[in-house]
């Protein structure tokens, strides 16, 4: 019996050996996830990188992702975050795909037997609304054949993601950070990246996050905020804007007492347990009015905007690559956005810094919105 049950073992340990080998397999801090090969490349996909984010857990920092045994799949994306659809009844970045609060997942591709390979990590754009980092929006196959190891990740939006309350800062600690959810799960995704990446072959000395738009602008906030020190190697900001000046604690708690007022829920006076009770269906379109969402210096987390932190020389210093597109005032009419309260933003410097891009000019029309 004892012979069999050595002879079993012996058996059991080349199968997964051999399972490992195949170089399908990463195997993480929470457990191991098998990917899918094509091309050369091998993709992994749905990996949750913090706990979900529902119940007592909707407005609170992300908590470390739930371990599994086994060898999860990696075939499937998970759902994108809550957001909003297009006018056509699809989702604004994702096509038809499952959407809910459980989001926190990411996707990695990478070379088969890649070694210590160069990571990107890839924070999507949607105006802190929508978006996702799936595949059908974000392919990383050629970062893979090139080379890289590529990481897409989802991080929360709309009033989930950037959200502020006097319910929620009375309950958190003096310390506790607040606000910038979106902001956080990124930060814990950058964090998961250091301490996981190498299972997928890459190397965690040297990761480049890199976005464009709502991304870019959420880079130039983690550039900003002390906490995010360490926790990548180089940036790139396509099109980041986000160098006005941006309210406070006390001015986004009273948008959030506005927005769950419009929602339904209690004034100032609601509970933690009251809010928390609102249906992620009616927080959706609570981002609109009261002036949108994205990261702002909440005091604690975020002590100042990246503007401020930038001009005062105490930005994270790592390489940086940055720019934008030739007259993306364009966007302005493309897209139903509120053009005059958007220039009303700009300082009299930052008009003249840019000249003449295009305020005044004929505006295109052959652009149709799509959300």
């Amino acid at each position: 019996m004892k012979r069999l049950l050595a002879a079993l073992a012996l058996i059991l340990a080349a199968a997964g050996s051999a399972h490992a080998e195949d170089g399908l397999v990463a195997r993480t801090q929470s457990g191991a996830v098998r990917g899918v090969e094509a091309g050369g490349t091998v993709v992994f996909k749905g990996i949750p990188f913090a706990a979900p984010p529902v119940g007592p857990l909707r407005w609170e920092p992300p908590a470390p992702p739930p371990s599994w045994s086994g060898v999860r799949d990696g075939a499937q994306y998970g759902p994108i975050c809550t957001q909003p659809a297009r006018p056509d009844g699809a989702l604004a970045a994702g096509g038809d795909r499952p959407q809910s609060e459980d989001c926190l997942y990411l996707n990695v591709w990478a070379p088969k037997a890649a070694k210590a390979a160069p990571v990107m990590v890839w924070i999507h754009g949607g105006a802190h609304r929508v978006g996702s980092g799936e595949g059908r929006v974000y392919e990383g196959d050629a970062f893979a054949r090139d080379g890289v190891v590529l990481v897409t990740i989802n991080y929360r939006l709309g009033a989930l993601g950037y959200f502020a309350h006097p319910a929620l800062t009375k309950a958190a600690g003096p310390k506790d950070w607040l606000g910038n959810y979106g902001l956080m799960d990124q930060m814990a995704a950058l964090a998961w990246v250091r301490k996981n990446i190498a299972a997928f072959g890459g190397d965690p000395k040297n990761v480049t996050v890199f976005g464009e738009s709502a991304g870019g602008s959420s880079i130039l906030a983690l550039l900003a905020t002390p906490a995010a020190k360490g926790l990548f190697d180089k940036a790139i900001v396509e099109s980041g804007g986000g160098w006005q000046k941006p309210g406070g604690l006390a001015v986004e708690e009273a948008k959030g007492v506005e927005r769950l007022t419009r929602a339904g829920a209690p004034g100032p006076d609601a509970t933690l347990d009251q809010i928390r009770a609102v249906p992620a269906d009616r927080l959706v379109d609570m981002s609109g009015g009261a002036g949108g969402v994205g990261p702002f210096p909440d005091g604690r987390l975020m002590t100042e905007s990246p503007a401020e932190a930038f001009a005062a020389g105490r930005a994270i210093d790592v390489p940086l690559i940055i720019g934008s597109n030739s007259y993306e005032a364009s966007l302005m009419r493309t897209f139903p956005l509120p053009i005059a309260a958007i220039l009303a933003r700009l300082t009299p410097e930052q008009k003249a810094a840019y000249g003449d891009l295009g305020w005044t000019r004929p505006w295109p029309t052959r652009f149709t919105p799509t959300w």
